[in-house]
């Protein structure tokens, strides 16, 4: 671990100052600071920062488990210290972060409708150009009047009936030409493209789907 994060052996950074070594400037007053409360502390102290590898220049964030050890005199004689490098999961997880906002951005920009619902037809997600689109003015609005999707969209049960067989006997997004009703019972007319996401035991979990009108 210290030679392949810190870029030192064990020999050449024995004995020497830690934080000053391999601690980024900027971090270094931080992490002196709880060093001196895990000293002081009798339980383990996390903590996350960085480190910097003296042979590359790279720098790894690192997730610290660290607790004092007591002499036989009571005393504190060292402190031992736990690392985790955690800088591919905390890259993945931005990157997450960084996809959902551009995802949440499409879904509530996008000129066309989006929507998620449960295999029954309940309403999870809706975009406001659904929720426009069938005669709400927001979101909320419409989440708040519409109890079940799939009953109350399709102008007649029995076309999300026949939409849901189809749809779940593939994988991929099915289309369809649609009549659909529209706030105060007024019908329009859409074309539908609605896929199921399945679980990770194959079973079907929620229907998304795409409307144009």
């Amino acid at each position: 671990f210290t030679e392949s994060i810190v870029g030192k052996t064990q020999e050449e950074a024995k004995g020497k100052q830690w934080v000053e070594l391999f601690v980024p400037p900027t971090d270094q007053p931080s992490v002196q600071k709880l060093f001196q409360s895990v000293v002081a502390a009798q339980t383990v102290v996390t903590h996350i920062n960085k480190i910097l590898n003296q042979k590359t220049h790279a720098t790894h964030t690192i997730e610290w488990y660290c607790k004092s050890i007591s002499g036989q005199m009571g005393n504190i004689i060292g402190v031992l210290a736990i690392g985790i490098d955690i800088t591919d999961r905390l890259e993945a997880e931005i990157a997450l972060k960084t996809s959902e906002e551009r995802f949440r951005g499409v879904f509530e920009n996008s000129p066309i409708g989006i929507f998620q619902t449960a295999i029954d037809g309940k309403l999870e997600h809706i975009n406001p150009a659904l929720a426009k689109m069938i005669g709400y003015d927001s979101v909320e609005e419409a989440q708040a009047h519409i109890s079940n999707f799939g009953a109350d969209f399709y102008d007649k049960i029995e076309t999300r009936k026949k939409i849901v067989a189809l749809t779940l006997k593939e994988k991929d997004f099915q289309f369809f030409d649609i009549v659909f009703k529209k706030r105060e019972s007024e019908h329009r007319y859409g074309k539908l493209a609605i896929r199921a996401v399945y679980d990770d035991d194959g079973q079907p979990e929620y229907f998304e789907g795409l409307i144009e009108d």
